[in-house]
């Protein structure tokens, strides 16, 4: 969203794009779960990317940059929409980040770190504003996530946080956007099986994704080319829909 970059070694702060995607949101009646990441090129600590725009996957160079821009970006937020609406929105740090290599190019202790200084940064604002995590995946044949439902629920409710929330903010049938599967019949069933198998886990489960408009690895070529969305790009209803 180019809101950070540095001029003569300083930090410098544009929120124009952020600002313009978020009127939009709230305008329709949506609210954010901001996901804080990629990592900006000016405070990157390396040159490890993801996908064809090449998003930085390293941890921060300056941790107390970091936790500045964190601080002002949501300062800004408040400023412009108000505490109390921004109180209703969720903060997540990372994605994904157990996919070492994948989207974080660190340890898990780094990202640790990085979610400690990020956590502290937004409960420095209002201890009342929510940041999920660990962010975690089980895609992309990982053998055992960072948390899975069954385990993540157990542990809340025998821990002294037994009313936190839990949100699976992306699922489907497998974590490639060129899966032929995803175009057939056997997703409805897929859809609703799952959301029945979900009851009392989790507190949101968000199919992933509305749509087939999806560029991590460039768009697709064909009406039905296997994406992930529920709709086609033309805006045809597929099974899952």
């Amino acid at each position: 969203m180019m809101i950070y970059h540095e001029e003569n070694g300083q930090p410098v702060y544009n929120f124009h794009y952020l600002d313009t995607l978020f009127d939009f949101l709230l305008e329709v009646n949506l609210r954010p779960l901001l996901e804080l990441s990629f990592m900006p090129y000016d405070l990157a600590s390396g040159e490890a990317y993801v996908f064809w725009w090449k998003d930085n996957i390293t941890p921060p160079k300056d941790y107390q940059r970091w936790s500045d821009l964190v601080t002002a970006t949501i300062r800004h937020c408040i400023h412009r929409y108000g505490l109390e609406e921004v109180l209703r929105w969720y903060f997540e740090v990372w994605n994904e980040p157990n996919l070492i290599n994948g989207f974080w190019s660190s340890t898990q202790e780094e990202y640790f770190k990085l979610y400690e200084v990020t956590a502290k940064a937004i409960k420095g604002l209002d201890s009342r504003l929510r940041v999920g995590g660990p962010a975690t995946s089980d895609s992309g044949g990982v053998k055992a996530p960072w948390v899975d439902l069954q385990r993540i629920r157990a542990c809340v409710d025998q821990s002294p946080f037994k009313e936190a929330e839990i949100h699976l903010t992306e699922w489907n049938s497998s974590p490639s956007p060129r899966d032929l599967v995803h175009d057939t019949a056997f997703m409805a069933p897929f859809v609703v099986m799952n959301n029945l198998k979900g009851l009392g886990l989790v507190d949101s489960l968000a199919f992933w994704t509305f749509t087939d408009v999806f560029e991590e690895g460039r768009a697709g070529n064909t009406l039905f080319h296997g994406g992930f969305g529920l709709l086609n790009t033309q805006g045809l209803k597929k099974p899952s829909y």
